[in-house]
């Protein structure tokens, strides 16, 4: 419960649909940090009500018949603005006002009226209430609200409303804005002395302020529900105003954007390296098309016109500030000057601002998505289009440590083959975008009238300089005889070694050898026939049956 001799403060606050929009929120919450941190919080109660009706404003004097009542909205030289039962914009009659303060704000010992033009108002009301503080002119929303910071700062602080007063102007003063001369003070001598001065019931304590939620355990800060009141630093009453709940079109974007990384992760983890190939291309491809001339023009153009539409746009609002400033009469007429004839009518010159500012938010968007879409246009065409690397080859093919010649070279997964040169070489180009990282050769030759073919593995980054080493795969018998040169007389004993160590053997007494060597059938071999009473002869044999060699006795 709130101590007895504490002061309400009830804030009124009303922004019709259909009027300019006004920072009141702004205000409110200035006003209730600055007296929640003054020394003399304890003293004071804050309530607020928000969209105020006449039925609304009247329920509020009866229920709280508070000491100050602050009002913060719209104001023409007619009276001020509430809201109407639909939301529109509702112009009360000032003496049926004031005479709504006169019955029920007896214990009011003052009114604030932060609104423009509110001077006639505070005029009528000064009949009834002891101070009344209203304004001369159009004010704008940072001056209403430096005002009201200034004003209950040194309400908070202990001072005197004529105190108060000074201070909320020269808060406005402060702030370099040439608007402190608009608020008024309307005083009545006579109810003064009736009510006693409302810095008389604050307290003298110089202690310094608490933290502003000092005195509220986290269990109540955790039970404190919107549009609920609860105690803060002392004896304060705050009022949240109710939270607003999330909006489902905020909510489905959440989703929507969740669901997008999870598919992606899906992808990568269901596809493996090939996904991974394919982002690294695309990536790859988008880097090309942003580099492109045409994407390098867009970005230019870009750039010139977000400067165009901002400056536009800063124009518009500085138009809107001063417009504020205005009555709403002659709104519409002044905007007219300035920009020229408005095409559409029925609207007022706020909206016609905010509609145009509407557009060049779109222009701006529109200008990001359209070099959005052409670069992406330009990286799908780089993607489909892009030639892959190609990797050279270079490699030998070797049987028998001998060069092949004639043997078709093939890339296992890749179309082309490739013929070695008398010396085994050949020379590939292969793409790079295969999808393993080894490549995989057959090498395929003719052999006794049969085709023999021989598969082999290496990396793509190894395979710059390649030799494959084959064994042949037949097996064929050499044989025949040695004799004396001259003589025709068979040798026994001689011994015959084919290169390489393809094979070897000797001749018997009837100077014939027999053995087993690999190769081609009828393929000259190089071999040596040595015997000790013999002089050694280098020659050559072929894989036959029917080899006749002679050898010259040593002198």
């Amino acid at each position: 419960m709130v101590k007895q001799g504490i002061k309400k403060i009830l804030i009124l606050a009303a922004n019709p649909e259909d009027t300019t929009r006004l920072r009141l929120d702004k205000e409110v919450r200035d006003i209730d940090e600055g007296l929640r941190r003054s020394k003399n919080r304890d003293q004071f109660e804050i309530k607020q009500k928000w969209a105020v009706r006449i039925h609304d404003l009247r329920r509020a004097l009866l229920d709280e018949n508070p000491h100050i009542i602050h009002f913060c909205g719209h104001g023409e030289q007619a009276g001020i603005v509430l809201e109407s039962e639909d939301g529109k914009a509702f112009l009360v009659d000032p003496d049926a006002l004031g005479e709504l303060f006169g019955i029920l704000a007896d214990n009011a010992a003052c009114v604030v009226l932060n609104a423009c033009y509110s001077e006639a108002q505070a005029e009528v009301m000064r009949q009834y209430i002891p101070y009344v503080i209203g304004m001369n002119a159009a004010i704008g929303d940072d001056a209403a609200i430096e005002f009201s910071i200034g004003f209950y700062d040194g309400i908070g602080g202990g001072q005197s409303i004529e105190n108060a007063f000074r201070l909320g102007c020269n808060a406005i003063r402060l702030q370099n804005i040439p608007e402190h001369l608009t608020p008024v003070l309307k005083e009545n001598p006579e109810l003064k002395l009736k009510q006693p001065p409302i810095e008389q019931v604050q307290s003298d304590s110089l202690e310094p302020a608490p933290s502003p939620t000092k005195g509220i355990h986290s269990s109540q800060q955790a039970n404190v529900r919107a549009g609920d009141s609860y105690q803060a630093g002392g004896d304060i009453i705050i009022q949240k105003p109710p939270v607003q709940p999330a909006k489902p079109e905020k909510m489905r974007t959440k989703l929507a954007a969740w669901l997008g990384i999870a598919a992606a992760i899906a992808v990568l983890i269901t596809f493996g390296k090939p996904g991974m190939t394919f982002f690294k291309h695309a990536f790859e491809a988008l880097s090309a098309a942003a580099q492109h001339p045409l994407s390098v023009g867009l970005y230019v153009l870009l750039v010139v016109s977000w400067l165009v539409i901002s400056l536009r746009s800063k124009r518009h609002r500085t138009l809107l500030h001063h417009l504020e400033k205005l009555p709403e009469k002659d709104r519409l007429k002044a905007l007219e000057l300035e920009m020229g004839p408005i095409p559409k009518k029925g609207i007022n010159a706020e909206q016609w601002l905010r509609g145009r500012a509407q557009i060049f938010k779109l222009a701006r968007l529109g200008a990001l998505c359209i070099t959005a879409i052409i670069v992406l246009s330009l990286a799908v065409y780089y993607y489909l289009h892009a030639s892959p690397e190609i990797i050279s080859i270079d490699g030998q093919v070797i049987l028998d440590n001998s060069p092949l010649n004639n043997a078709t070279v093939t890339v296992i997964g890749a179309s082309g083959q490739w013929k070695t040169d008398p010396d085994g070489g050949f020379h590939l180009q292969i793409p790079s975008n295969l999808d393993s990282d080894s490549i995989s050769l057959a090498v395929t030759f003719d052999a006794a009238f049969q085709k023999f073919r021989h598969d082999t593995t290496v990396h793509k980054n190894a395979a710059k300089a390649l030799q494959i080493n084959l064994t042949s795969p037949l097996t064929h018998i050499i044989a025949g005889h040695v004799l004396e040169e001259g003589s025709g007389i068979p040798i026994e004993g001689a011994k015959i070694v084919l290169e390489g160590n393809r094979g070897s053997g000797s001749t018997d007494s009837a100077g014939y050898f027999h053995f087993s060597a690999k190769g081609k059938s009828y393929e000259a071999v190089d071999a040596t026939i040595t015997h000790p009473n013999y002089q050694p002869l280098p020659g050559g044999l072929t894989i036959s049956t029917d080899n006749q060699i002679s050898l010259r006795k040593k002198q």
